[in-house]
């Protein structure tokens, strides 16, 4: 199984509206750069995301590669990365073993953290849309340039 972190980074926040548009001013519990100070307190609202992508580089994700799938995924996924984004654009064909592969990868994750899908192909977009999935998952049409938070 071939997957490819291709961001792992901090998306940028708008200061402005996090600090109700007053200027410069560090929301509380951050430094002026929106930071946390490390002292074990909950990240605030306004601290930036950290977004991890991870491309599928794999036309099938069925029942002969589910597994790795799965665990490849789960071995990838960044602890530190609130949004961890999985883009599957190469990937053509995907079966109910795939789809309990990705649904298992998302149970894997983290308290706090997400599991978002990008550019899927029109046979997987199907897939997920006919089981009703695109109601649980944040799916993208494309994979959302760092910062962007998905569809409203």
């Amino acid at each position: 199984m071939q997957l490819t972190v291709v961001h792992n980074a901090v998306a940028a926040q708008n200061r402005a509206a996090a600090t109700g548009g007053a200027g410069p001013e560090a929301a509380p519990g951050c430094d002026a750069a929106g930071n946390g100070h490390g002292d074990g307190a909950e990240p605030s609202a306004t601290a930036p995301d950290r977004v991890q992508v991870i491309r599928v580089e794999e036309e099938r994700i069925d029942s002969l590669v589910a597994i790795q799938f799965k665990d490849a995924v789960r071995a990838m996924v960044d602890p530190a990365a609130s949004r961890v984004v999985l883009d599957l654009g190469p990937v053509t064909f995907i079966d109910s073993s795939g789809l309990g592969a990705v649904i298992a990868a998302m149970k894997g994750l983290g308290a706090g953290q997400r599991l978002e899908l990008a550019a899927l192909s029109p046979v997987v977009d199907k897939v997920f849309r006919l089981t009703r999935m695109d109601t649980v998952f944040t799916i993208h049409d494309v994979v959302p340039p760092l910062g962007e938070s998905g569809p409203a």
